[in-house]
C-alpha cells in the first residue's frame, strides 16, 4: 500500500513524464508552472501527517519491546521460584535420610539425583522462556519494521536547473 507522499511522487513523475520536450531538445521539456507547484503544495502538506503517523508506529514499538521484556522477566522469575522450590525440597528430603549411614548414601544418591533435575528443568524452564521471548521479540520488531518509514538516503533529491524546464 503506497503513503499519499509515494502516490504524489508517482503522480509527478508522470506529469513530467506526459510533457511535451522543448523545441529543439530531447532533454528539456514545458511544464505547466501551475499544475506542477499545486503538486508540490500538496507534497509539502501530507510530509507532517506521515511524520506523525511514523512517530506513532515507533511509539508503539517502545510499547512493545516493554511489554515482551516484562514478560520475559515475569517467565523468568517463575522458572527460578520453580527452581529454587525443586532445590528446597531436595534438601528437605535430604536432611531428613541424614539419620541413618545406609539410608544417608542413598539420600544423598538421591537427593543429587532431584537436583540435576531440577537443575534440568529449571535450565529448560529459562531456556523456553527467552526463546518465546526473543521469537515474539523479532515477529513484533519484523511487525515494526514493516510500518517504519524507510531510510532517507535511498533516494537523491532532484535539484532543479532552471525554472520551468527540467
Amino acid at each position: 500500500m503506497m503513503s499519499r507522499i509515494e502516490q504524489l511522487i508517482s503522480e509527478i513523475e508522470e506529469y513530467i513524464d506526459s510533457c511535451k520536450f522543448q523545441a529543439l531538445s530531447n532533454s528539456k521539456i514545458i511544464v505547466n508552472k501551475e499544475e506542477l507547484e499545486e503538486l508540490l503544495v500538496e507534497l509539502r502538506l501530507r510530509i507532517p501527517d506521515e511524520i506523525k503517523k511514523y512517530q506513532k508506529i515507533i511509539s508503539q514499538q517502545e510499547t512493545i519491546l516493554n511489554e515482551a521484556q516484562a514478560q520475559a522477566d515475569a517467565m523468568l522469575d517463575d522458572a527460578k521460584k520453580q527452581a529454587d522450590s525443586m532445590v528446597a525440597q531436595a534438601s528437605e528430603q535430604t536432611s531428613e535420610m541424614i539419620n541413618e549411614h545406609e539410608i544417608m548414601q542413598r539420600a544423598y544418591a538421591h537427593a543429587n539425583e532431584v537436583v540435576e533435575q531440577a537443575n534440568m528443568q529449571a535450565q529448560a524452564i529459562v531456556d523456553h522462556a527467552v526463546a518465546d521471548c526473543l521469537e515474539r521479540h523479532v515477529s513484533d520488531w519484523g511487525k515494526i519494521r514493516r510500518y517504519a518509514p524507510q531510510s532517507p538516503d535511498h533516494h537523491q533529491p532532484y535539484h532543479g536547473r532552471g525554472k520551468g524546464t527540467f
